[in-house]
């Protein structure tokens, strides 16, 4: 699923729209709870399959949601059986991904047992106050019971400075802790047999900037995009520090051949600042034409 970003100049015109396909990892890192030591963050609203991490640089002025127009079609479809399961789940994840408000389908879809939708649920019901609420709390509850690791990612962190500040922590027998250690454990034996989306968790759960350069060495496009941010903002350690510049731009170039709509749009940028406007205008295409 992917995501409208409109930029604007200083009057308000549009200027170019952006579509970045998003991800529950993208979500838990625009929406990590627990932030602390000043740290900002982007709130925003995702669906599944991790497909992009934040461009620290990049100002977002507007978000749009990105309308799927497939839903009729969809639905329609479905036939009274386990299809029907089917259609439901699909719907709520839809209108999920479209910001609008879910929680009756989202519902449903949980308590068919469906642990991303359960996932979705909880995700829905801690949004208007950014804190966990005991519902929520249960619904993460279910949805990491069945193996889902984003769920497992916030109950790690579930005990947050907002909720600390509102006095509604939830203190369940579990501890965050336990979860903590359950998600590195799945996420480590994920990540070695090759898979470049627990290495990125992994990154976010220790800030260990290994892990991602592993993600990205993996071919993990998003994790590739992350990391030239990160080495543009001094992460990592360069003896020749026009290395850095090599490494940002070889990683850049990568993630849009990879597919990622943020690094073809930055590339693009790159390229017609070099003067090469005509393939800066093909990479440019190529993010809008997967809207």
């Amino acid at each position: 699923m992917r995501q409208q970003i409109n930029h604007q100049d200083k009057t308000g015109a549009l200027t170019h729209r952006q579509w970045i396909p998003t991800g529950r990892l993208a979500q838990i890192q625009h929406h990590p709870p627990g932030i602390s030591n000043g740290q900002q963050v982007q709130i925003t609203y995702f669906n599944k399959h991790p497909k992009t991490l934040q461009d620290s640089s990049i100002k977002l002025a507007k978000i749009a949601p990105f309308l799927v127009v497939a839903l009729s079609a969809l639905l329609s479809s479905a036939a009274w059986s386990g299809e029907q399961d089917t259609a439901v789940i699909a719907k709520a994840k839809i209108l999920y991904n479209q910001r609008i408000s879910a929680i009756p389908q989202l519902r449903a879809a949980a308590e068919l047992g469906d642990a991303e939708s359960q996932f979705y649920l909880a995700e829905a019901l801690s949004q208007p106050l950014f804190t966990m609420s005991k519902e929520a709390y249960t619904w993460y509850e279910k949805s990491a019971d069945q193996g889902d690791v984003y769920a497992m990612y916030r109950l790690a962190h579930q005990e947050t400075q907002v909720c600390k500040i509102m006095r509604n922590c939830i203190y369940p027998e579990r501890a965050p802790s336990d979860w903590k250690k359950q998600l590195i454990s799945i996420a480590k034996e994920k990540a070695r047999l090759g898979d470049g989306e627990a290495m990125s968790i992994l990154y976010f759960m220790t800030d260990n900037l290994t892990w991602l350069e592993k993600a990205a060495d993996a071919g993990d496009s998003n994790a590739q995009w992350l990391l030239a941010n990160r080495y543009s903002e001094g992460r990592g350690f360069f003896i020749i520090q026009k290395n850095r510049k090599k490494a940002e731009e070889r990683l850049l170039k990568l993630a849009a051949e990879n597919g990622s709509p943020q690094a073809q749009i930055a590339y693009a940028g790159l390229l017609a600042e070099r003067g090469d406007n005509e393939t800066g205008t093909r990479w440019y295409m190529a993010a809008v034409n997967q809207s």
